[in-house]
């Protein structure tokens, strides 16, 4: 093997450490964070009762991970978040153009402050329900099937997605 070679193979492991050790830093929280207040989020829509359905939903979630509990006070950590869009768009229609699809999506922007710190881990942050693939949050007409149960599909799906983006990173 060449020096140049060896230095090829050295620069690149090096390069590689560094990488790592970037998103390895970046990717977990701090260990004094524990407990997590939510209070309810914010409803900026016309659709009455989708903050409490939501916030129930993360709270749950979040009970079942071991990794945090979810605390009414004395917190090392604050979960606050607001629905700024319901949307609820056809994605599929009849020969007649009736609708037979249509999907329901939940914007929310939310906000996880380290309270030990002072410190905004995630701010402002925009998530959706759902991607344009996922199943989630929608409906068919043609099949009898009802916009609650489309509605509880988003806000699920969205529940995970917000506690995959804050507790999450504690892997």
């Amino acid at each position: 093997m060449t020096w140049r070679k060896i230095l090829l193979y050295c620069i690149a492991g090096l390069l590689l450490t560094l990488s790592g050790c970037r998103y390895g830093a970046g990717s977990s929280l701090p260990e004094h964070i524990r407990t997590v207040y939510i209070p309810t989020f914010k409803n900026n829509t016309f659709y009455y009762g989708f903050e409490s359905r939501l916030t129930r939903a993360i709270i749950e979630k979040m009970v079942a991970d071991p990794r945090i509990k979810v605390v009414q006070e004395g917190e090392d950590s604050l979960l606050t978040g607001e629905i700024t869009e319901v949307n609820k768009r056809v994605i599929r229609q009849t020969r007649k153009d009736y609708p037979s699809s249509i999907r329901i999506d939940i914007t929310v922007r939310i906000t996880f402050e380290d309270k030990v710190e002072g410190t905004m881990l995630l701010d402002n942050v925009r998530m959706r329900s759902s991607s344009s693939s996922s199943a989630a949050g929608v409906y068919d007409l043609d099949r009898g099937e009802s916009s609650n149960e489309a509605e509880a599909g988003a806000i699920d799906e969205l529940a995970s997605n917000i506690v995959r983006r804050t507790v999450g990173m504690w892997k």
